[in-house]
């Protein structure tokens, strides 16, 4: 490499990146072919923003529809909170990034304390 150009790339003017070109001879980038990279640089700036707020946009999606089910959930079952709770873990663990949760539950009745636990495993 003899000759090099790095284009920043910039989100509300904090970088995010560098569009990097190389070429063997010695010969400097014209202004025009600056300006070029400039805009291609722009362009993936937006891209990247795009893709970003797509992730966002289906994450909260997958959450809405999580929710949606726990409330189906406890609607059918009242008065019972294994299957709530069940629902509870398995949507908690298919939405977001973790690779295992649990609960435990304390009953206490005349005779007894009653312990009750559920866990998922890493998906």
């Amino acid at each position: 490499m003899r000759t090099a150009l790095g284009v920043p790339l910039l989100r509300e003017s904090e970088p995010v990146g560098v569009l990097y070109l190389a070429r063997q001879r010695v010969e400097p980038f014209t202004e025009r072919q600056i300006e070029l990279v400039r805009a291609f640089a722009d362009q993936a700036v937006i891209a990247i923003e795009n893709t970003r707020l797509l992730t966002e946009t289906r994450e909260a999606l997958e959450q809405q529809q999580a929710i949606a089910e726990v409330l189906q959930v406890i609607n059918s079952s009242p008065g019972d909170l294994v299957p709530v709770f069940d629902t509870m873990l398995e949507k908690r663990c298919s939405c977001a990034v973790l690779r295992s949760a649990s609960y435990t539950r304390l009953t206490v009745n005349a005779s007894a304390l009653r312990h009750s636990a559920a866990a998922r495993p890493s998906l």
